[in-house]
């Protein structure tokens, strides 16, 4: 093994392979770090806010059981209007679900970090929200860093098939990469909008076949409005529900990825890529592309009249003999 392979190999892989699965792995790591600290910052928070509405409910039955007069009645609707606020159920009696489990806790690390931020969960005291803003400063290079290198490794086999055809057949190579890009558009239809739509259209029982589609679509392109959420009641046990969320993190990151990926093979055809024409760089490219043609034309001529007066010469030549 030569010197320059013997660097490029780690642990009898290559070195950038393992680097993207140790990046990998410390996304994961970080992930479930930011849970369980989002969680031991805001898990006590919530419980007291649960206890301080119930005592006040309580309290609240037993003084107006029988008259209640408006200004209490408008104390007791600011009450469960705060609860609210905070992303608990007053209807509930304060007494259902955690908000604040790991599972919850990270989806919130994944939206922050994908920045997709649905706003339908978040961090409620300073500490929480403080350690929010250094979280996302920190994930978010480190996610973009690794679906850079994930993007890079899933075009390998996308470019293999297109040179694999392109050898095969007289097809052009815009007509590959047209078709190359419907086989990954085809496939993130499939895979990321359709089907989870239906997975997500079975397990939630207030939505729809559309409604699944349009958190799929909303989630996967970050834009993250934060009005449809699947944290809902699915009717699954606490340890079910837990996997169920876990689940929704990984698909975001996955779908997140290939979305990525999609944007690139978008991007690799130039006849779609209409932002180069707005680009001061394609002016210079412009000048240099017509200095190139006129430069072309005037040596052809040139070597056409030298052509010309060299079978001049040869004709003058036989004419004299």
């Amino acid at each position: 093994m030569s010197e320059l392979t013997a660097r490029r190999v780690l642990f009898g892989m290559r070195r950038s392979n393992f680097f993207t699965l140790a990046l990998l792995g410390g996304l994961m790591c970080y992930l479930c770090f930011g849970a369980l600290v989002f969680t031991y910052l805001e898990h006590n928070h919530e419980q007291e806010l649960r206890r301080r509405y119930r005592n006040f409910r309580e309290n609240f039955l037993e003084l107006h059981h029988s008259n209640l007069s408006d200004p209490d009645l408008e104390d007791f609707l600011e009450q469960a209007i705060l609860l609210h606020r905070n992303r608990i159920d007053p209807a509930r009696n304060a007494s259902g679900q955690l908000l604040w489990t790991f599972s919850n806790a990270l989806l919130f690390c994944t939206t922050l970090v994908t920045t997709v931020g649905y706003g339908s969960i978040a961090a409620l005291t300073t500490p929480g929200r403080a350690f929010s803003v250094i979280y996302a400063m920190l994930g978010i290079p480190l996610t973009l860093l690794l679906m850079g290198a994930l993007v890079e490794r899933l075009l390998q086999p996308c470019n293999f098939l297109m040179e694999y055809f392109g050898k095969r057949g007289r097809t052009s190579t815009l007509e590959l990469k047209i078709v190359n890009l419907l086989l990954i558009g085809s496939l993130f239809f499939t895979f990321f909008l359709m089907l989870p739509s239906v997975i997500f259209s079975c397990l939630e029982p207030n939505w729809n076949l559309m409604d699944a589609m349009y958190y799929c679509f909303i989630s996967l392109t970050t834009i993250g409005l934060g009005d449809l959420v699947p944290y809902g009641d699915t009717g699954l046990g606490f340890n079910d529900r837990e996997w169920y969320i876990v689940s929704i993190s990984m698909y975001l990151l996955s779908g997140f990825c290939f979305a990525l990926l999609l944007l690139a093979v978008f991007y690799d055809v130039p006849q779609l890529n209409l932002g180069g024409y707005f680009m001061l760089s394609s002016d210079v490219t412009s000048i240099d592309e017509e200095a190139t043609e006129s430069v072309t034309i005037y040596i052809s001529a040139v070597e056409k009249e030298r052509l010309y007066e060299s079978m001049y010469k040869t004709r003058a030549r036989k004419f004299t003999m």
